[in-house]
């Protein structure tokens, strides 16, 4: 499943779009547009689980930017069934991600919000399957600048596959550094929250990303930071359903800017990959 945003020229606006293929990515049998309006809808982002494909971006329809959710039945393939306003604030909605639970029961989306005067963190939980009622919740505070979340749920077997987790900047350090938190009862009101601080460095520490591995129940992590000099792609790892300790290391070694990386896990692998411009223009780079 793939969304994106598009749009026809320089003049037009961004509109997301959305693909399926069912043969592992040969063809593509299911292409439509998301939206279809004259505002710009930004930054999707895709989660699949059974029937349903949900898919969560930005549109500025409402006068502002505000999180949009739709859920697309037959396994992407049949249409939209459901079509949601998330955020209705006065103040700029961005950036959002999305993840659904191992049942496919819960959809939980987190986003960055300027609602109190800072940039924050929140977090919406949507019940049965995307087609019920929706709750929200504030996961930072304070006067620091919080955003660029990333989500994942525990694909773990019941009962743990309550377990989500999310990572994201904040700046209230002195320098952008990554945090991690660890929520209970698949984000459902009561949850309790495991947080913890992953790096330290007196640099800025970009764009993370974050993956479960359900062999070995770890969080994989990725983010980009400039302490060697220029920078680099670093990778984090907690243990015990992520709510252990955890290790890092290095990723990449090359001359120039190792930048924006993403993880993805399969059995014992972390596979990372990010765009490097040590060859003179920026190329893939792929690691496991």
């Amino acid at each position: 499943h793939l969304v994106f945003q598009w749009r026809e020229d320089a003049a037009s606006d961004f509109d997301v779009y959305y693909m399926r293929s069912s043969d592992f990515g040969d063809t593509w049998d299911t292409q439509f547009f998301v939206t279809a309006n004259d505002t710009d809808s930004l930054y999707p982002d895709v989660a699949a689980r059974g029937e349903y494909v949900h898919i969560c971006f930005q549109d500025d329809w409402p006068g502002n930017y505000d999180i949009m959710y739709k859920r697309i039945n037959g396994y992407g393939a049949g249409s939209i069934d459901q079509n949601l306003r998330m955020t209705y604030s006065s103040t700029i909605s961005c950036y959002p991600r999305i993840a659904v639970s191992l049942t496919g029961m819960t959809v939980n989306i987190v986003y960055e919000d300027y609602e109190t005067s800072y940039w924050q963190v929140y977090f919406k939980h949507i019940y049965d399957y995307g087609a019920g009622t929706f709750q929200t919740n504030r996961l930072t505070s304070g006067s620091s600048w919080n955003g660029l979340p990333d989500i994942a749920f525990s694909t773990a077997a019941a009962p743990d596959d309550e377990y989500c987790y999310i990572v994201y900047n904040t700046q209230w350090p002195g320098n952008r550094e990554i945090m991690y938190k660890r929520l209970t009862s698949w984000g459902q009101p009561g949850y309790a929250t495991y947080t913890a601080r992953l790096t330290y460095s007196d640099t800025e520490s970009y764009c993370n990303s974050l993956a479960f591995d359900g062999a070995y129940n770890n969080i994989h992590i990725t983010y980009h930071d400039d302490w060697p000099g220029n920078n680099d792609i670093m990778y984090r790892k907690l243990t015990l359903l992520g709510g252990g300790g955890f290790t890092g290391q290095r990723v990449s070694w090359g001359s120039g800017d190792s930048i924006n990386g993403d993880v993805a896990s399969s059995g014992n692998w972390a596979h990372i990959v990010w765009s490097d411009d040590t060859s003179g223009n920026y190329e893939i780079y792929w690691k496991y």
